[in-house]
């Protein structure tokens, strides 16, 4: 049902404009007015192609060279060529790449001295987007504050995730806590169930060691009393300074 809800557009009797990949338009019976993401942008072996032009890997910054990163990048490339009608320039998309310093509450990391490392993805309200975080972290020992309103989501596959990692240990709040509670203990995944998102974030500081990671990727959209994902990166913020 998200799916379908974010897809329709693609269905208008006149489709919107847009891009998605090939999985996704295969999976889902897309209309052939929708552009995939491999046909703008298609990688091969060391270079991603831009129209006439050659994208050499090893001209970007080494985050975005492989896996979820490269992904990411690809989805920008293809929302941009659809904005301006042609694949960006080469020169351009590795200027852009080497100074991009991130967005706020999108794996953000936090100034902090206390020798961990606290990260915004206040924005991951849906656990496909906490999975991508834990791919990018999953080699640290990860302190992960899970919560906020239940929207009827499923949480299986951040489960097993969570299971194939031991070193990062769940810490879970507000609506969707008695859901995750259930998951988890099936799936022996140990946890701490806190009151609040601020109690979440005391336990966290409080334990976490030196050298750790302190993500906050919620998993859930915002609830009281906490109006909006803005709000709770301001406290998130807070708490790492």
């Amino acid at each position: 049902a998200y799916y379908e809800a974010k897809l329709r557009p693609f269905r208008f009797s006149l489709p919107r404009p847009g891009a998605t990949l090939q999985e996704i338009a295969n999976k889902f019976s897309l209309p052939d007015t929708v552009e995939t993401i491999e046909n703008i942008s298609p990688l091969s072996n060391d270079h991603l192609l831009l129209g006439n032009e050659q994208l050499p890997l090893s001209s970007l910054a080494e985050t975005f060279r492989e896996g979820p990163h490269l992904s990411c990048l690809r989805n920008a490339i293809a929302g941009v060529a659809m904005l301006i009608q042609s694949p960006p320039s080469a020169d351009i998309v590795a200027d852009v790449v080497n100074s991009y310093q991130g967005l706020p509450s999108r794996q953000e990391i936090v100034p902090s001295k206390d020798g961990r490392r606290w990260v915004n993805d206040a924005l991951a309200t849906i656990p496909e987007a906490v999975i991508h975080a834990l791919s990018r972290f999953r080699q640290d020992h990860v302190h992960l504050l899970l919560g906020g309103a239940d929207r009827g989501q499923n949480f299986t596959a951040l489960a097993s995730t969570i299971s194939s990692a031991p070193n990062i240990i769940p810490l879970v709040f507000g609506s969707i806590a008695e859901k995750l509670d259930r998951v988890f203990t099936d799936q022996d995944i140990p946890f701490n169930r806190c009151e609040s998102y601020e109690d979440a974030l005391s336990l966290a500081a409080l334990v976490a060691p030196k050298g750790s990671v302190i993500l906050f990727s919620p998993a859930a959209a915002s609830e009281a009393p906490h109006a909006n994902y803005v709000e709770r990166a301001d406290i998130f913020r807070t708490a790492a300074a």
